[in-house]
């Protein structure tokens, strides 16, 4: 009985082996012919620069189909890994290098699998990361050597404007790279179509100004998002109806909760963007926004400038909190003041002061001073003659021409009809 028992078992197991052996078989010949399609990378790189056609498209079908996107799908920690190369080779080597009607097929390929990926919300985070990326680098026309203009991809444009729209029901990094995909596509503002554009202003301008985040968003990742949108907003170069994109960046330059180093930044948009005919009183908040910069900057570098001074004195250190200073830092010859970054700040706020200077009116004398200040502040810490103490006297003497004549006051908010904002350009 045992033998007719073991031999009944062995038979069974026989027949599941006959049985698996074909789809064993058949994954492992699947499996070869991945690994074929993954070889033929520069045979596809080169088929793609010319129409797609004969022997060729089956090779192109399946390369992308089979192969190249599935393997984007991959969730293994290796696979996750790859995936920021993938996006990059599918944009620059692929979609980009490619003739146009093969570029029209890819990018299909392309939002097909991106827009899937980005809103499956079980996928791993750095897979919808990359795919929202990838929404945000398709365009309906790609430019070419003899012609550089560009056409973003309306659709992707949607879908995008759609995170930001409902950013409280997304993770935040879905709206950092739909923020990523609208600056780029604020650089093309004008190749957009009327409803794509009115559909980025207003969530730009949201964006921009918001201030309810997701909980456990860092503040430097909430100021980057309002750089974010502030840097795109001045990709369009207009202020907006009645200034209604200029305030909002003014906004951005005054926010106390904001870092120094942002709101310097974001000063400096203000010289790309057309700032004529804004109501009086709106240009007076654009204006006294920098002057509010320029004190906070000018309070923020006496401070860290009388700080160097004391470690100076006392040839030594005076505790943790001062050695945290990002103005100097310790080395093995002693303490460094980093002119760098200071005249790099400085230079970020002389361009805010230049592009409002001509809205500033009776006030335009004390911008110059502000001006003037901060160019010799700027000159002293780049001459590598001076020494660093040079340098803290300069900061001290800048610090006080703009105490005696800048008056920083932020103007209240305003509202505008979103149908509106755009204004006439």
């Amino acid at each position: 009985m045992h033998f007719l028992s073991c031999l009944r078992s062995l038979f069974c197991l026989t027949v599941a082996w006959v049985l698996a052996a074909p789809g064993l078989a058949a994954a492992q010949e699947d499996e070869i012919n991945l690994r074929q399609l993954a070889l033929k990378r520069t045979a596809v790189q080169r088929m793609i620069k010319s129409p797609v056609s004969g022997a060729d498209r089956e090779l192109f079908e399946q390369y992308f189909d089979r192969y190249y996107f599935p393997t984007m799908q991959q969730t293994d920690p290796e696979s996750l890994g790859e995936l920021a190369g993938m996006r990059d080779d599918l944009l620059n080597r692929y979609i980009y290098d490619a003739h146009p009607t093969v570029q029209k097929e890819l990018t299909e390929k392309a939002y097909n699998w991106a827009s899937k990926v980005f809103a499956a919300s079980r996928a791993p985070a750095p897979m919808r990361y990359n795919a929202a990326l990838i929404l945000g680098s398709l365009d309906e026309k790609y430019a070419t050597k003899n012609d550089p203009s560009v056409v973003p991809l309306g659709k992707a444009n949607v879908m995008l404007c759609k995170v930001v729209k409902f950013r409280a029901k997304l993770p935040t990094y879905i709206e950092v790279a739909a923020l990523v995909g609208l600056e780029r596509h604020t650089k093309y503002f004008a190749a957009l179509g009327a409803n794509e554009q009115k559909a980025t202003a207003i969530v730009l301008l949201e964006a921009a100004g918001q201030e309810d985040f997701r909980p456990g968003t860092g503040r430097e990742v909430q100021d980057w998002i309002k750089l974010q949108a502030a840097n795109a907003i001045a990709n369009m170069g207009v202020a907006g109806k009645d200034g209604v994109f200029a305030q909002a960046v003014a906004k951005l330059v005054t926010d106390p909760d904001v870092d120094l180093a942002t709101r310097s930044t974001a000063a400096m948009l203000l010289e790309r963007m057309t700032l004529d005919d804004m109501p009086p009183a709106v240009a007076n908040e654009v204006v006294g926004g920098v002057k509010n910069l320029a004190c906070a900057v000018a309070a923020s570098e006496r401070e860290a400038a009388e700080k160097f001074v004391e470690v100076q004195r006392r040839r030594g250190g005076l505790g943790s909190a001062l050695e945290k200073s990002n103005r100097f830092h310790a080395d093995e010859k002693g303490w460094v003041y980093e002119r760098a970054g200071l005249a790099s700040q400085l230079e970020q706020l002389k361009k805010g002061l230049a592009a409002v200077k001509p809205l500033a009116g009776q006030d335009a004398e004390s911008l110059k001073t502000i001006e003037s200040a901060v160019q010799n502040a700027i000159d002293t810490a780049n001459k590598t003659s001076n020494i660093d103490l040079d340098v803290t006297d300069s900061v001290r003497s800048m610090a006080d021409q703009i105490d005696r004549v800048a008056g920083c006051q932020a103007s209240g908010e305003g509202e505008e009809d979103a149908a509106d904002l755009l204004g006439a350009n």
